[in-house]
């Protein structure tokens, strides 16, 4: 096990104080406005990628996204015969930009950042393969789980097996009970 860490940064502060603010103004008889679910959901959201929150968020290289981005393609430079996994619950669905929304969907959501999916917008999956490719992992040797059928998503465990697909990204759902892929695993990022 290897913990990398990311720096806590403004943006991290800023939303670390803003949850605090949401719990001590519960209102336990209108969980519709907001909920601890929704204020833990939005921590773990941020402490990923304040995109996930956000769409038009900038581009944190210190978030822990891009640190496990980072990860992934030294492991692929220093061992490319290996595999690796990349297991992320958040960020299945593309986030908004808070811009593309209306002041009253904005003032509805009562400021749970509780952004709708969207066909544009950010998309966590899509963002780690472009930056996986940009580093020189080709296309064609990354499997984005999340868009497997069970006939394909079983190609591409034989394909892992094989060493032909060498990063799989998705959801603790589509891959991990069932999925047998350690014959050239090397790491999974969670």
């Amino acid at each position: 096990d290897v913990d990398v860490l990311a720096p806590r940064t403004p943006a991290i502060e800023r939303l670390m104080s803003s949850l605090v603010d949401r719990a001590k103004s519960l209102d336990p008889r209108d969980r519709k406005k907001d909920n601890m679910l929704s204020i833990a959901t939005d921590g773990r959201k941020g402490s990923l990628d304040m995109r996930l929150l956000d769409a038009s968020a900038p581009d944190d290289p210190n978030s822990k996204v891009n640190k496990c981005v980072a990860k992934v393609l030294d492991i692929a430079k220093a061992r490319p015969g290996v595999t690796q996994m990349i297991f992320s619950d958040l960020g299945v669905n593309p986030t908004q930009s808070r811009a593309s929304l209306s002041a009253d969907a904005i003032k509805d959501m009562a400021d749970m950042n509780d952004v709708a999916p969207g066909v544009g917008g950010f998309h966590l999956y899509k963002d780690i393969i472009d930056k996986l490719v940009a580093g020189g992992i080709p296309r064609d040797q990354i499997a984005d789980f999340s868009k497997l059928d069970d006939a394909k998503k079983e190609a591409a465990q034989e394909a892992m097996r094989q060493g032909k697909i060498r990063v799989a990204i998705g959801s603790t759902e589509k891959m991990g009970t069932g999925v047998n892929v350690q014959d050239k695993l090397a790491a999974m990022h969670t």
